[in-house]
């Protein structure tokens, strides 16, 4: 497995605060708050910011995608959604997804999108070393994203899947 866990530490929570004040949209406070009960309760690996706020293209409707990734959920992928939804307690805008380590790395060898999408796409607010691992062993197997006109395209290593 890649990385450590990240822990509900005051280097996490530091962490979380100044990733979360980067991002430019009206509802950041409910994003800090779900983010830092994330930490505190599951002590994630990750939590990656993704879809249209991570790519700066939302609007009014738009809510907030994350992922948390953390040894903490269980393997079981319904189970880990019910764990990470029953951390939200006002923040209507989150929405949130939640995978054990080995669960998200496998989606990412068999190319599933939505985890190549974070991965490429994504913005992380906990545990920027262990994203980045994740990144550059995807680009190491040769596999990219291009834009298209609806979203993006796979490409490995210069031929599209």
């Amino acid at each position: 497995m890649l990385g450590e866990n990240c822990g509900g530490d005051e280097e996490s929570i530091r962490e979380v605060r100044e990733a979360v004040s980067r991002i430019r949209i009206p509802w950041r406070d409910q994003v800090l708050r779900y983010c830092l009960r994330a930490a505190k309760r599951l002590r994630p690996r990750a939590i990656i910011l993704h879809g249209s706020v991570s790519r700066g293209d939302w609007d009014s409707g738009s809510d907030v995608d994350l992922i948390i990734v953390s040894e903490h959920l269980p393997v079981d992928t319904l189970k880990a959604l019910e764990a990470v939804s029953k951390l939200r307690v006002d923040e209507w805008r989150v929405d949130a997804l939640g995978f054990h380590p080995t669960v998200f790395e496998e989606m990412l060898d068999r190319l599933v999108p939505l985890a190549v999408g974070a991965v490429f796409e994504g913005i992380p607010i906990l545990g920027y070393g262990y994203f980045m691992k994740l990144k550059r062993t995807m680009r190491e197997r040769g596999i990219s994203i291009k834009p298209t006109e609806f979203g993006w395209e796979l490409i490995k290593r210069g031929t599209s899947l």
